[in-house]
């Protein structure tokens, strides 16, 4: 008698994860450049007034083809596992932080050049959300577990804040055991955390795979590196309806942030209806709108009331605010 193949979901990073290439993120002030930044100095760089992102070098798809290199005891481990998922419960996927490439087909050729099977599977590109990087990816994984009832949950990443938002979701998940594998520099493959009905998140790394990939250590039935044993710190719990507001009703679409504050893209005709700012007593419809993503505005300013609301001119790029914070004693 043959027993059923435990349903998965397998997510690997691409950048710092399954490849390195010479692609920078580049900070502009003024139009122009004036610091490069690496993917994982990225993940935690927080922008200053005045500055912007350049994500010119990650569209490229030019570039990515003649500079990436795979990291070989992530890009081994990951092609030992798609050659053991085989079961249609059983996926690989990938999910970058990049937003879609002038070239798909060439990017999807460098995968070839290396020998990975990148038709089995698919490349969510989070970065067409206008959200951080965590929460982005937490909201394309949050997508894909809605579709199927998966027993196990894995995520390689080189990013802690992204792994410890992958985290989160276990707790509106509670009958999936999670579990997340860090990166490091070096390309060892580090054990972080891993939850389960009765678990929390784990918050640390715990022991690594060298670089040799996972040898000396075993590897698991479908080609993973061994689970980690334990949790290791507790993260802020956060109860399954919290997380559930977040993210059935993420401000995904039309966001950017500023020094820390979401910024809402509206049409030029709402933002000249801003652009002396909410007086009080005014509804916010007056504002912006009462469709969907008006809101969504309204919403987070009724909940963040001390916070500030920032709108941007979808046109012209401008922004103002429509309302002030409350100054912080």
């Amino acid at each position: 008698m043959t027993t059923k193949p435990t349903s998965s979901l397998n997510i690997f990073d691409l950048d710092d994860t399954l490849f390195r290439s010479s692609a920078a993120v580049y900070v502009k002030r003024d139009g122009k450049r004036y610091k490069e930044l690496s993917p994982g100095a990225y993940n935690t760089y927080q922008l200053e007034a005045g500055e912007e992102f350049d994500f010119s070098d990650f569209r490229s798809a030019d570039t990515f083809h003649k500079t990436a290199t795979p990291i070989k005891p992530v890009f081994n481990t990951a092609k030992r596992m798609m050659a053991k998922l085989k079961a249609d419960h059983q996926r690989f996927i990938i999910v970058t932080a990049r937003k879609d490439l002038d070239d798909p087909n060439k990017f999807l050729e460098t995968f070839r050049k290396y020998g990975f099977d990148i038709d089995r599977t698919h490349v969510f590109r989070a970065g067409n959300i206008a959200l951080p990087s965590p929460k982005a990816k937490q909201i394309v994984i949050w997508n894909e577990l809605k579709k199927h009832p998966y027993e196990i949950v894995r995520m390689f990443d080189d990013a802690v804040d992204n792994l410890k938002a992958f985290l989160e979701l276990a707790y509106h998940f509670p009958k999936a055991r999670f579990e997340a594998f860090l990166i490091d520099h070096d390309g060892n493959i580090v054990r972080y955390g891993a939850t389960s009905v009765t678990e929390d998140v784990g918050g640390a790394p715990a022991n690594s795979a060298g670089g040799a990939g996972v040898a000396g250590i075993g590897v698991g039935p479908e080609g993973e590196p061994p689970g980690p044993k334990s949790v290791l710190k507790r993260l802020r719990r956060k109860k399954p309806a919290e997380i559930k507001e977040e993210l059935d009703t993420p401000l995904a679409f039309n966001q950017e942030y500023f020094a820390g504050n979401p910024v809402f893209i509206v049409s030029d005709d709402y933002y000249h209806k801003c652009y002396k700012g909410k007086k009080k007593y005014h509804k916010y419809m007056h504002y912006v709108g009462a469709d969907e993503y008006g809101e969504k505005i309204r919403q987070y300013g009724r909940k963040h009331y001390d916070r500030p609301i920032i709108i941007k001119n979808e046109r012209t790029g401008t922004m103002l605010y429509l309302r002030y914070g409350k100054a912080k004693k």
